[in-house]
């Protein structure tokens, strides 16, 4: 008859594979879902920012052949944070965009401020109606402590009603800054600057020949 300690060992032994199985497959979904094929985050997003953000999003802490990871000790790096949310901006990824913005968050835009995820993601959904082929690129990612800042480049071909402006048809590049806040791997308030003046210049709905400098 076999010992006891026996029998303790195999049911380990079989808690131990099924645990390995079970986070590979959830590796491989993470990889699938966060994998580095957009131009707005080039290689600079590792799977080891993918597992963080998932941790601190789950609330859980996971016990595996003596690694702990506990959303308390390894907190969403912010850049990642930022980073998987202007990638899903770029995607048209409503459903990851709902998850990173916290439910009460706030975005200072240049002309409205809006008030919780569904108004943001509703407001982003006018803007890609406006610039179907919209696309950001990062150029410059600073971050200190829960604020994350960002220099982008944007492109886009004005097809759509913009600001009760009827399509032109026109391509447009424009740049702007945004500011993030992150508190437990979701952004909860943004602040967003753009050279709107200059887009609608190339949109040829104004006209000025004022230096850069002097226009308001």
């Amino acid at each position: 008859m076999a010992r006891p300690s026996r029998w303790i060992g195999l049911v380990l032994l079989t808690i131990g594979l099924a645990l390995v199985a079970y986070l590979l497959a959830r590796h491989r979904v993470l990889v699938e879902r966060f994998k580095p094929d957009n131009p707005v985050v080039p290689s600079t997003r590792t799977v080891d920012d993918v597992v963080r953000t998932y941790v601190s999003k789950t609330d859980r802490s996971f016990l595996f052949l003596g690694i702990v990871l506990s959303d308390g000790m390894d907190q969403a790096d912010p850049k990642a944070v930022v980073r998987s949310y202007l990638a899903a901006f770029n995607d048209r990824d409503e459903a990851t965009l709902r998850e990173l913005l916290a439910t009460d968050a706030v975005e200072h835009g240049i002309h409205d401020v809006l008030h919780g995820a569904d108004e943001i993601v509703d407001f982003l959904d006018r803007h890609f109606t406006a610039f179907p082929d919209y696309r950001g690129t990062t150029e410059a990612m600073v971050a200190e402590g829960d604020l994350v800042s960002v220099r982008y480049r944007a492109n886009g071909t004005h097809t759509g009603e913009y600001r009760d402006v009827e399509p032109t048809q026109l391509e447009a590049t424009w740049t702007g800054m945004a500011m993030y806040r992150i508190t437990d791997g979701e952004i909860v308030e943004i602040w967003l600057e753009e050279d709107r003046l200059g887009l609608l210049e190339q949109l040829e709905l104004v006209e000025t020949s004022e230096p850069a400098h002097l226009r308001l």
